[in-house]
């Protein structure tokens, strides 16, 4: 338990400096999609059943390889975003595909998390 203690000391060490050099902010304020907060929360949660070994269905080892697939469709819908905003310029990203791929990614991405959750609840 003292090793936790420690490691999550260390943690919010390193999250005050990033804050401090002004890097955390604009992560949250400039995300329009708010899945940075969510990410965040889900994190948090992650934390806070580190040391519980006891939950079986959301432990942090299954949000820790959750996390990751929620920041690439956070990405993904982000460049969707963006590719929608181009559509009246000469280079229409449209026109190579572009757009249909990042659709076809936002589905896989969205597809894996579900299928973790439901084999995580179902056994």
């Amino acid at each position: 338990m003292k090793r936790h203690i420690l490691l999550q000391m260390i943690g919010a060490v390193l999250l005050f400096a990033v804050w401090h050099q002004g890097w955390l902010l604009p992560i949250f304020t400039d995300d329009v999609t708010y899945i940075s907060w969510g990410m965040a929360t889900v994190f948090l949660l992650g934390v806070w059943l580190l040391p519980d070994r006891r939950i079986y269905l959301v432990d942090s080892h299954f949000i820790a390889g959750v996390l990751p697939v929620i920041g690439i469709c956070g990405t993904i819908i982000g460049l969707r975003l963006a590719v929608q905003g181009v559509e009246g310029s000469d280079f229409a990203l449209r026109d190579f595909g572009i757009d249909a791929a990042l659709s076809t990614t936002i589905v896989g991405l969205v597809a894996s998390v579900w299928i973790r959750v439901c084999r995580r609840l179902l056994g």
